[in-house]
């Protein structure tokens, strides 16, 4: 049985510590999968359909999240989404990377985005063995 998680569960373990996300082959019905490894475990996937937008870079160790509809916000984190909120519809979750410290002094290169309009959210075995301990 699959568990599924809330983008918030999954946020709040990548702002509490550095989380690797790597792609991963998705389920079926989806097109884009990520999964998130931390200390030698898979704990999440994320999992898009219908995605309409990709900014992502390889090796990418998170340091925060967010997910929004307000796709006309994304312009003032990183100048290079400007057109993205009058091409594109879906919800995006935007990645900042370790390497940054805050979303308001991030580099462009170090700011990722995913735009599609359904996404889904599970658990894998570090993420049931983290939440056994009570760490999730």
């Amino acid at each position: 049985m699959v568990e599924t998680l809330t983008f918030a569960q999954i946020a709040a373990l990548c702002s509490s510590r550095e989380v690797d996300l790597v792609l991963a082959a998705p389920p079926t019905g989806f097109t884009l999968c990520l999964r998130g490894e931390l200390d030698g475990s898979n704990f999440f996937t994320m999992s898009a359909r219908d995605v309409e937008y990709v900014d992502l870079a390889g090796g990418l160790t998170v340091g925060d999240m967010r997910m929004t509809s307000e796709l006309s916000s994304l312009a003032t984190l990183a100048s290079k989404w400007a057109h993205v909120a009058a091409s594109f519809s879906g919800p995006a979750i935007v990645i900042r990377s370790a390497d940054s410290e805050a979303w308001e002094t991030a580099r462009a290169q170090d700011l990722q985005l995913i735009v599609a309009n359904e996404w889904r959210f599970c658990a894998l075995d570090g993420w049931r063995r983290a939440v056994g301990r009570g760490a999730g």
